[in-house]
């Protein structure tokens, strides 16, 4: 490369718009093969084939631009609006709604297979205390941590960008902020009964809030250190 300091200065854009690094490597390359052909065919020097491609920082907004394009939500606004601010709501409710289904399910299946007693099986005061807890976790928690990974990862994928990472983050962490899960139990076997709400109840609900926040930083983080590894290297 003639000009290092303009290759490096467009790969470090590049990579700090958050361009996944083979996309990068194959831009760099195509760049490279088209400053040798503008310099063959039209027998310019180094200095006019460069001032033909332009300025570093117009050539990686161009690139960043070309990228986005490439997929439906980065040519398509409003869909990535869906995407990113709606679809995390619906998406925290039915994977909610699942897990607790699955448990049901699962309580059904081992008074089947005679693990537990059909008309019911109380428990402790350890187990009343921290069942709410466990509820919460595996049907609100977990749930919002997995989903704040996949949606920080697709925009990723798609070249959208931080901002894009942190909204549905910040969306899912309201979202499972404004849920929780109360049970009550009863003297008579079988008459306690879980409800799932929306509203204030509990402190657990901050920490709902924050997992969604936490995991989305965690994946900016892991992304940043790669990209400084790689501006490194």
């Amino acid at each position: 490369m003639g000009n290092r300091p303009w290759f490096e200065d467009l790969r470090r854009r590049l990579i700090r718009h958050g361009l996944p690094h083979g996309y990068v490597r194959r831009f760099m390359e195509e760049v490279t093969d088209h400053l040798e052909d503008l310099k063959e065919k039209t027998m310019k020097s180094e200095a006019e084939a460069y001032a033909r491609l332009g300025p570093s920082k117009q050539v990686a907004e161009a690139a960043v631009v070309a990228y986005r394009r490439r997929s439906f939500l980065g040519r398509h606004p409003v869909a990535a609006l869906l995407v990113f601010a709606v679809s995390p709501v619906i998406s925290l409710c039915v994977l909610t709604a699942l897990t607790f289904a699955g448990l049901m399910a699962l309580a059904v299946t081992a008074q089947r297979l005679g693990l537990m007693a059909c008309h019911g099986m109380q428990f402790g005061p350890t187990v009343q205390v921290t069942l709410p807890y466990v509820l919460a976790l595996a049907a609100i928690v977990v749930p919002s941590m997995i989903l704040s990974l996949l949606y920080c990862g697709l925009a990723r994928r798609t070249g959208m960008g931080r901002k894009w990472m942190l909204l549905p983050c910040g969306v899912l962490a309201v979202t499972a902020a404004a849920v929780y899960c109360q049970v009550t139990f009863s003297a008579t076997p079988g008459d306690g009964t879980i409800f799932i709400g929306l509203g204030a109840h509990s402190m657990v609900q901050v920490a709902q809030f924050f997992v969604p926040v936490a995991f989305g930083w965690w994946f900016i983080r892991r992304q940043r250190l790669r990209d400084q590894l790689q501006l490194s290297s």
